[in-house]
């Protein structure tokens, strides 16, 4: 993607006041004629250039974007009689258009971050290319130009990463929830097998297996919505505590045995305690286990050892096969 760096053809800088002032009316002037053709240019870039322009209508491509220019109209035609901070202030105070589109980008769905802010730097480089056919921009001009529509990218930027936020919150609330349900009818059927005194042993066995797997999913769902606690800036309760690595350890073999079969050997000291989360621990194995299984040979053995070095613990998958490149 080829992005051009403009630089003005900068005139009439050490002109007197009167000068300036027709040559900014000037530039005002030729900004409103030219504002329709500004849009449909800055359209056909668009759609060539933006991924997510392809094939949207023309309203929702250029969205709010032609009251930046009307923005600007106004602000270059008050460049005589304000300074560039003063124009900023005033426009920024009156609307903000910049948070207005970054709202609709993010709702319409397929824009990335990186395709609103390469937006902006179009409409930026065609209002320059556009003005500088008939007129030569002053060193201020350019830098209102570029002043206002670095704000409002800011602006919608930042409006967009807030939306997006709230929409991974709502999808993990929500996720969290749907799984809930169906986890909760299985955990009772489960539980009903062990409890069934008719039940034959190794069938009470698999549903307390299956009983294990859901108090674990249960867990993971509980870590979805701390990770949305945690986006939200709230605080997270407490979940160390004492354990015993080695038993942790048998739990995880237990049920990669049940999946994969008996291919895992544990060599750890059960006296061995530690304080840390228990719960992500075993998911930590459960991973290192699942990985020595994928990428390791199809029938070779796999040990899992848990030692100490000093007062750490450490521990240690190891696998048979070619090595990773």
């Amino acid at each position: 993607m080829a992005r051009t760096l403009l630089r003005p053809k900068l005139g009439l800088r050490g002109k007197k006041l009167d000068e300036r002032k027709k040559l900014t009316a000037r530039a005002s002037e030729v900004l409103a004629k030219k504002s329709k053709l500004i849009m449909q240019r800055f359209e056909e870039r668009a759609r060539r250039e933006v991924s997510s322009a392809f094939g949207t209508t023309s309203l929702t491509l250029q969205d709010s974007l032609p009251k930046h220019l009307s923005q600007l109209v106004a602000a270059l035609a008050s460049a005589d009689r304000l300074t560039i901070e003063e124009i900023a202030k005033r426009t920024v105070a009156k609307e903000n258009i910049g948070k207005e589109h970054g709202k609709d980008r993010s709702s319409s769905g397929g824009y990335s971050m990186g395709e609103l802010i390469f937006e902006y730097q179009i409409l930026r480089q065609t209002v320059v290319l556009t003005l500088q056919e008939e007129i030569s921009l002053t060193s201020t001009e350019y830098e209102i130009i570029t002043d206002l529509l670095e704000q409002a990218v800011n602006d919608a930027a930042v409006e967009f990463s807030k939306i997006q936020k709230t929409k991974s919150e709502e999808f993990t609330a929500t996720l969290s929830h749907d799984l809930r349900t169906p986890m909760a009818a299985a955990k009772l059927s489960a539980e009903m097998i062990v409890r069934d005194t008719n039940s034959g042993e190794a069938a009470r066995r698999n549903a307390q297996r299956i009983l294990d797997g859901i108090k674990r999913m249960d867990s993971m769902v509980k870590d979805l919505l701390d990770a949305g606690r945690l986006e939200a800036g709230m605080p997270l309760p407490e979940k160390i505590c004492e354990c015993r690595p080695a038993a942790i350890a048998e739990e995880a073999v237990e049920l990669m045995t049940t999946i994969h079969g008996p291919r895992f050997t544990i060599i750890a000291d059960k006296k061995i305690q530690a304080r840390w989360n228990a719960d992500l621990y075993r998911r930590a194995l459960e991973n290192l286990l699942s990985n020595a299984v994928k990428y390791g040979d199809a029938t070779g053995q796999i040990t899992l050892s848990i030692t100490t070095e000093g007062a750490q613990v450490r521990t240690t998958v190891h696998n048979l096969g070619n090595p990773i490149p």
